[in-house]
């Protein structure tokens, strides 16, 4: 079946689809940033003898269930195997015997309805999301009466989220690097002129974090903000003292500050942070995803390496196995919607609580509460992702 134009959007869609999608395998890093433990890895049985080639069919089809795919009964079948041969700990048998439950009452819900409000561009995102679904949808775009959805998605709660992606990122951090700081003393927040209100807000929150505003020229505002640009003035001024004297200096930056939180743009972020990068190799620097959002492929991470980021290292990974990609922000916005129609899944199939996994990171569903997702922290590098 052919992926309908919006001509046609305002009709009953009746899609009754085959999923195409592939992901890696599961990994799950804390906000302490203390290892990268592989979700699906963590419930192999460690004595049991897997080929690697029977590892590789155990993994792709774990992360079909635990991501609420309609698995076949050919599926379900080499799962029951799994447990039979031993390949799963005790906590893995309980984790996949709770999903194979879910994904049975969601297969026997039949048609999921969907109805929504929204924009156009959000119009064909839902309606490539339900295309790589395997489950029966009823899709309609009504306006008298149907679920309004904000057009930026990033922004949205999405209808069953107690927050938008981009508020529990911020949350992530603030959390991480303000807790045990309480006024955020050792914080330094790098703004562009975007972000000056949020900034602002942070300073309310925190008075004792230091605000710091882009300037032009950016070797020397980094300079300025590190206290490096008084450093050399210092040898400057020691230097004129005696000509006779050879001096060599290394600059030294401030010593009161442990975490950068930048509120950046891609277009400055891209170019800053490599620079404060060379200055400072033992400072914790942290972003929402807004920073690398016009970024258009991959490789440009490479601009922020060792950057903190609120996002499961699987989403980047599914993105590296695409050939190319429009951008970062349209990847978000595929992947929320994707987040949204399994939501959707699930509350019409009457499931009253389960630990699930999200592209955006995992949460706990209960129908009678707004979805909280856990965010993790991943440290941006290319190498983690091969």
């Amino acid at each position: 079946m052919t992926k309908p134009s919006l001509t046609f959007i305002s009709l009953l869609l009746i899609l009754v689809l085959s999923g195409c999608i592939s992901s890696p395998e599961i990994l799950s890093i804390n906000k302490n940033d203390s290892g990268n433990k592989s979700y699906i890895s963590s419930i192999i049985n460690k004595d049991a003898v897997i080929k690697v080639s029977k590892l590789e069919e155990v993994t792709t089809i774990l992360d079909d269930l635990f991501f609420f795919k309609n698995l076949d009964d050919q599926k379900i079948s080499l799962i029951n195997l799994y447990i039979d041969n031993d390949f799963l700990n005790e906590e893995g048998i309980s984790r996949v015997s709770s999903f194979l439950s879910i994904n049975q009452k969601i297969k026997k819900a039949g048609i999921i309805e969907l109805n929504y409000l929204t924009s156009d561009e959000n119009k064909e995102y839902i309606i490539e999301s339900v295309l790589k679904d395997d489950s029966k949808f009823n899709v309609q775009f009504n306006k008298s009466n149907g679920n309004k959805i904000k057009n930026n998605l990033l922004t949205s709660n999405l209808l069953y989220f107690c927050k938008s992606i981009i508020e529990e990122q911020k949350e992530s951090i603030e959390d991480l690097i303000f807790s045990s700081k309480n006024n955020g003393d050792n914080v330094i927040v790098v703004f562009s002129r975007d972000f000056e209100e949020q900034a602002k807000l942070l300073k309310q929150k925190y008075p004792g974090v230091r605000l710091s505003k882009v300037e032009d020229n950016f070797e020397e505002f980094t300079k300025e903000t590190l206290g490096i640009d008084d450093s050399l003035k210092r040898f400057s001024a020691i230097e004129l003292l005696d000509r006779n004297i050879k001096l060599e200096s290394s600059p030294r930056e401030r010593k009161d500050f442990s975490e950068i939180y930048f509120l950046l743009t891609h277009e400055i972020g891209k170019s800053i942070i490599p620079i404060f990068r060379s200055y400072l190799l033992d400072i914790k620097f942290f972003s929402t995803s807004e920073i690398i959002l016009n970024a258009t492929d991959i490789n440009q991470l490479n601009d922020f390496e060792g950057l903190f980021i609120p996002s499961p290292d699987y989403f980047f990974k599914k993105i590296l196995d695409k050939k190319e990609i429009r951008s970062f922000d349209d990847e978000y916005r595929k992947a929320l919607t994707s987040d949204l129609i399994l939501a959707e899944k699930l509350m019409q199939s009457n499931i009253s609580k389960a630990s699930i996994l999200l592209n955006t990171g995992s949460a706990v569903f209960n129908r009678n509460e707004c979805i909280k997702r856990d965010i993790p922290i991943w440290k941006i590098s290319l190498n983690s992702l091969y």
